[in-house]
């Protein structure tokens, strides 16, 4: 604002209207700037609110009444402490005792109550407020709402817990079927008979079984978090899908003594399903209801058509779910009472796998226990087919039948992999050489001309993918059996060695009775 020198003269004295108009203007301006200042803190989303020196509610923003739910009615003249929850542990003297010093408190975190009585975690700065002469006259709050971001800690560190837990069983559980093996391998130039002989090459045989049964179930959670899982699904009846699965299971149920009861609803049960994903979810279940029941105990699997549903009951009079398990007992790394069925081994990740393949199906999975010592009841449900069922077909599959004697190529980088393999083909009478890398392999190939190559993809400098196309570009080996042997056994790996011209593609531990079924089937 600009005004006109006009000068009085008063008695002497000269006085100006310039002063005033300039007292003015800087009034309106400090006006302008608190009615600003006002707008910022009652446009914005956090709480800011006032209080006296001892502790008196005397300003409340909108933010404030959003996140709280109270209006300035309601609180205004009231103590802070009415907003806080009875657990929260919050020194409010010991905060007001700084401020009256002048100290600001920086982001400190507690709780508040929420007029709806819900509570929230907020994260509070608190700073004195001064009047015109420095006097320190009240306090000011600015607060958040943090209660998502205190959730997701909470979570994380709960997962973090519970996968720490998981990862210490899963080196117990490899530990254990290892130990054995070695104390099985270690009798054998000190056993006598052929029985002991045949004892420990048994122990060896179903602890390797129960180490690949694990691998399997970590590379399936891995494949299906990661949607690598691809369903062959086809229209079948479920009849035949639980016979298998209860003859998989049938070594455990009987060494345990349980007696299994089986309830088909009359005619056929059908759905549009992964024959062996879904003899997979059965087995899990069947051998968790097997784990964890008491000897001499009862299982029972019950299936019936629910309007357009398939619903499978798998039930138990087992040591049940404590009820504070229950809600979690499908998700990855939770684990129940591992006292229980140790001696069973197994990494507790079984059931995840089975709701996770069950949605992929359309189908859901639930769980219900009275709680400790009252068994346990597991529930599936899958879209029901309409229509028959078409018989599957046979004329695929093949009998095994002797094959004569071969050339046979080994290749592998693991010495004792490639000896154990080369001693077992000659004792079956076929020739065999072995190579350890992919450039040794190709020199051999081209002089020995194998009819059979069994190859390692991980090798060395090339890579068996890379050997494999060489070889298979020339007269030696175009119309060789190529078989992969490998530790990769994904639906990726699989998909490439295909593609690369492998035959057929075999994941380590190698069973060895289903590898010479393949070399037999292929004369």
């Amino acid at each position: 604002m600009t005004a006109r020198r006009q000068f009085f003269n008063d008695g002497g004295r000269i006085s100006g209207v310039v002063l005033v108009f300039r007292d003015v203007a800087e009034r309106r301006r400090a006006e302008e700037l608190q009615q600003r200042l006002a707008a910022i803190v009652e446009s914005s989303d956090d709480i800011i609110l006032s209080k006296t020196l001892d502790g008196v509610i005397t300003s409340w923003n909108r933010g404030a009444q959003r996140v709280l739910g109270y209006a300035p009615n309601e609180v205004i003249g009231k103590h802070v402490s009415t907003l806080m929850p009875p657990e929260a542990s919050e020194d409010t003297e010991r905060i007001l005792s700084r401020i009256r010093r002048g100290e600001p408190v920086d982001h400190y975190q507690t709780k508040r109550r929420r007029k709806d009585g819900t509570i929230i975690d907020v994260s509070l700065t608190v700073s004195p407020i001064r009047d015109s002469e420095g006097a320190i006259i009240g306090a000011s709050k600015v607060g958040r709402d943090i209660t998502a971001q205190k959730t997701w800690e909470r979570e994380l560190q709960e997962s973090s817990r519970r996968k720490d837990e998981f990862l210490a069983m899963l080196a117990h559980e490899l530990r254990n079927p290892i130990g054995v093996i070695n104390g099985a391998a270690q009798l054998f130039g000190k056993l006598q008979t052929e029985a002991e002989l045949e004892w420990a090459k048994a122990v060896i045989k179903r602890q390797i079984k129960h180490l690949s049964r694990m691998i399997d179930d970590l590379l399936d959670v891995s494949r299906i978090t990661r949607g690598k899982i691809t369903l062959r699904k086809e229209p079948l009846n479920l009849a035949p899908i639980v016979s298998s699965a209860l003859e998989n299971v049938r070594s455990l149920v009987e060494e345990r003594k349980h007696e299994v009861s089986v309830s088909l609803a009359p005619g056929e049960l059908r759905l549009e399903a992964d024959p062996l994903r879904l003899e997979q979810i059965l087995i899990n279940l069947l051998t968790n209801a097997a784990k964890y029941t008491p000897v001499r105990g009862h299982i029972s699997v019950i299936a019936s058509r629910e309007q357009d549903e398939i619903v499978v009951k798998v039930r138990d009079n087992g040591v049940g779910v404590a009820p504070e398990i229950l809600p979690r007992i499908f998700d990855l790394f939770a684990q129940g009472d591992r006292t229980v069925a140790r001696s069973e081994g197994g990494l507790g990740i079984g059931l995840t796998i089975v709701r996770q393949l069950l949605e992929l199906h359309g189908g859901s999975v639930t769980a219900k226990s009275e709680g400790p010592g009252h068994g346990s009841e597991f529930t599936l449900r899958l879209p029901a087919l309409t229509g028959s069922v078409a018989a599957p077909s046979t004329s695929g599959a093949l009998p095994p039948t002797a094959r004569g004697s071969s050339r046979v190529l080994v290749v592998d980088d693991n010495d004792d992999m490639a000896a154990g393999l080369a001693k077992l083909l000659r004792l079956l009478g076929h020739d065999v050489q072995t190579a350890a890398d992919g450039r040794t392999a190709i020199d051999m190939a081209l002089a020995f001309r194998p009819e059979i190559v069994l190859l390692d993809i991980g090798l060395p400098g090339m890579d068996g993918y890379e050997v494999i196309r060489r070889l298979r570009k020339d007269d030696c080996c175009r119309d060789a059996l190529f078989i992969a042997i490998t530790g990769y056994g994904q639906d990726e790996d699989l998909r490439r060695s295909k593609e690369a011209g492998f035959d057929h593609h075999m994941v380590k531990p190698i069973d060895y009775e289903a590898l010479m079924m393949v070399i037999a089937q292929s004369s």
